[in-house]
């Protein structure tokens, strides 16, 4: 299953809203209930028996590759960014993070070879723990059918979920690892020499796989040190809504 774009709430909060407005087709909807169902399936929801409120539901968008993804809408009112800046969540990573890591690393280690890898996201959702702020209670999500569903896994369209996956990237990779450093899912990791390569992935891998992260990075003998080849500058993203006119 393909990945939407994670960060559509942010970017095109309108494509979202405008959608709710149109009522569903019979086929749309059944779309819609088959995509749950492999959502519950892996896990990533869960089907709530129990009356509680509903925050969103489920609407499809069409995306840039011709296909429809799931979105949901969640509006808890204006955010205010400057105050976020001063919590926990900090600021955004600058998209050439990357690029600046790798740079200050192979400064320091001139033999220093480097590989780009990803880390793997659930469909509609991040590989962390739903978080939500207690204000909230449990935000769930409905269908037209009179399903109720929670969230298993932090889903890309609730509000900052960017910024909580950033936020635990940074615990778990970046504050931990000094040869590696990730962006999003976008991961850089680093050698000081080739024959250190493999310990580095060998250690990258185990401590995320606790998390129950999958990771994808290429075989060592594959890593280089040409930092320009990797293209550190583009990150990994999801197929985003084609935009409405």
């Amino acid at each position: 299953m393909k990945e939407p774009d994670w960060d559509v709430q942010q970017k095109q909060p309108e494509s979202i809203r405008n959608s709710l407005n149109t009522k569903a087709s019979l086929r749309d909807r059944r779309l819609i209930c088959k995509i749950l169902d492999d959502m519950e399936a892996s896990g990533v929801i869960s089907q709530l028996k129990e009356p509680h409120k509903a925050y969103s539901r489920p609407t499809l968008l069409d995306g840039t590759d011709g296909l429809e993804d799931l979105y949901f809408h969640y509006d808890f009112g204006p955010i205010d960014e400057n105050a976020l800046a001063l919590g926990p969540l900090g600021t955004s990573r600058a998209p050439d993070s990357l690029s600046r890591f790798a740079q200050a690393f192979q400064a320091a280690h001139p033999d220093a070879v480097f590989a780009k890898g990803r880390v793997s996201v659930h469909y509609c959702a991040w590989p962390m723990p739903a978080v939500f702020p207690s204000a909230w209670g449990m935000p769930t999500f409905g269908t037209s059918e009179g399903y109720l569903y929670r969230w298993n896994f932090h889903p890309f369209d609730f509000p900052l979920s960017q910024r909580v996956w950033q936020g635990y990237v940074d615990h778990t990779i970046n504050g931990r690892f000094p040869f590696a450093q990730c962006v999003g899912t976008t991961l850089v990791v680093a050698a000081t020499s080739l024959g250190e390569a493999g310990k580095n992935l060998m250690l990258m891998t185990e401590a995320t796989k606790q998390k129950g992260w999958r990771l994808t990075v290429p075989h060592t003998s594959s890593w280089t040190g040409e930092i320009d080849s990797l293209a550190l500058s583009t990150l990994w993203a999801g197929i985003s809504p084609a935009v409405q006119e």
